[in-house]
């Protein structure tokens, strides 16, 4: 049927000698789809665009057949013709989620809000030193002196269980300072040597066009729409991309343990949402999660807990927040070692003046600083591998 809907499209467009446009082509398409199907309505609306709320009161049968007719022509023309991808390579489509929005109806809208499990903040220690005195150079000597702090507090759960992902923001008792730290685990071939490992990341860190793929230590699902996370779960959405960062040699690499999605919230706002790696939930035999974002196993036994505390109303970062995902035990050691795995964590923390905070005076002051951290007869090794004003620039540069 489609493919004679196309032809009389096509002979349409030609009948009218009128110039080919695609645009066209497809309305006309669908219009004759339409007309097969027995909609043979004459007026109606005239918008080609979706609608929504009240006005799809009114609509309904237009905005029913006419995005089924195009949805069917999408898959009609992406089964039996490549598309070109952003290099300009032509590739068989993937999935359809790869150029439009299908949403699963029985996912539950995404609401970025805190977890029903994460009641208390989980502070161990001063992340934001705080300053006696609101002068700026006391502002400034806190900020570049260096730390004192001891990552096992922000690694490890008071159960011992490790964090695949610490994201934390916090500013000091008199809103003078502003810190965040952030913590990503990722995978390494057991046994590998870390003092090499921590001279490559140096020397990634030193090649100016390399420093910002330590900003990019997620894996992507492979679409141009948003996702669901239940969908990723279950496999119903595109591959994982971008899944590790590979350090001189092809043998040498950080497997991401984290999974990067853009969700759509109930107030039709964009989020980037984080879940468990599809490298993760292979070892562990994550294949669904609970409403409280618990992710679990087939056994259903709970594997790694998803928690989120936030100061701000709205759900936007400019106030302090807190986002973990950590496993529920401490086996999860033993699994990930039985697959000659082991876990290193990828470290970024920084301090700043509040920009935020209006009694300040104008002048501007900040630190960042990058660590690794791995475990080696049972204690927890740090290195410092970046100390710089910017996050992604050297002083010296």
């Amino acid at each position: 049927m489609i493919p004679i809907i196309t032809m009389l499209a096509y002979s349409q467009i030609i009948g009218q000698s009128i110039p080919f446009d695609i645009d066209e082509f497809f309305w006309l398409a669908s219009l004759h789809f339409l007309k097969n199907l027995g909609f043979d309505r004459i007026e109606g609306n005239t918008s080609k665009e979706k609608s929504h709320g009240f006005r799809s009161k009114v609509f309904t049968y237009e905005e029913k057949y006419t995005w089924l007719s195009v949805n069917c022509l999408k898959a009609y023309f992406n089964d039996n013709f490549p598309v070109t991808n952003e290099s300009k390579k032509k590739i068989s489509l993937p999935s359809y989620d790869y150029l439009v929005d299908f949403k699963n109806p029985i996912n539950p809208v995404y609401i970025l809000r805190d977890s029903k499990t994460f009641n208390k903040w989980k502070i161990n220690e001063n992340l934001a030193p705080e300053v006696l005195d609101m002068n700026t150079e006391c502002i400034k000597k806190e900020i570049v002196k260096e730390p004192i702090l001891d990552f096992s507090k922000w690694i490890f759960t008071d159960n011992g269980s490790p964090v695949l992902f610490h994201d934390i923001s916090l500013k000091n008792s008199n809103k003078t300072i502003s810190s965040h730290l952030e913590i990503t685990a990722c995978l390494v071939s057991k046994n590998f040597d870390k003092e090499l490992l921590e001279r490559y990341l140096v020397a990634k860190l030193d090649n100016f066009l390399e420093r910002d793929d330590f900003d990019r230590l997620f894996c992507e699902i492979d679409s141009k729409s948003e996702q669901h996370p239940f969908d990723i779960l279950n496999s119903f959405s595109g591959r994982e991309i971008n899944t590790e960062m590979k350090l001189m040699e092809a043998k040498n690499r950080l497997i991401f343990t984290i999974t990067t999605c853009k969700v759509k919230s109930v107030n039709d706002e964009n989020h980037y949402f984080k879940l468990p790696s599809e490298k993760i939930r292979s070892i562990f035999g994550i294949n669904h999660s609970s409403e409280n974002l618990e992710y679990l196993n087939s056994k259903n036994e709970i594997v790694i807990t998803h928690i989120f505390k936030n100061n701000s109303h709205d759900n936007q970062r400019y106030d302090d927040y807190q986002e973990i995902l950590t496993f529920e035990n401490e086996k999860c050691f033993e699994l990930i070692k039985s697959h000659n795995l082991e876990l290193v964590w990828l470290i970024e923390y920084s301090l700043s003046k509040n920009p935020h905070n209006k009694e300040l005076s104008n002048f501007y002051c900040q630190k960042f600083r990058r660590y690794i951290c791995w475990i080696e007869d049972n204690q927890l090794q740090s290195r410092k591998i970046w100390d710089e004003y910017f996050k992604s620039h050297k002083d010296k540069d």
